[in-house]
């Protein structure tokens, strides 16, 4: 029971919008279906957005993330399914709620 009990207390720590934005960097990495050299610098970024709290609370990284993606994504309209499309979306709102502290 007290490992039941460690495990909430570590859980209740977590701040919800780390968690989230952190699991969107990766799937983020995962869902992309650009260039390599788009998915090592999208990769390049993650890393240091995961690491550094300050750039990840910060809207600017997420809209240039959502800009560079969003232009492949229009560059080369008719090669891509809605996942990737739908996982823009999804950092640009993040972004955009990253005004509203």
């Amino acid at each position: 029971m007290r490992a039941v009990d460690r495990s909430r207390t570590w859980f209740d720590d977590l701040d919800p919008f780390l968690v989230v934005a952190r699991l969107s960097l990766f799937v983020a990495i995962v869902n992309n279906h650009s260039h390599p050299r788009i998915a090592v610098a999208l990769g390049v970024v993650t890393a240091v957005l995961y690491f550094e709290e300050r750039w990840l609370r910060s809207p600017w990284p997420w809209l240039a993330i959502v800009a560079v993606l969003g232009w492949l994504q229009i560059q080369e309209w008719w090669l891509i399914d809605d996942h990737p499309v739908a996982t823009t979306y999804w950092l640009l709102a993040i972004g955009v709620s990253r005004f509203s502290r």
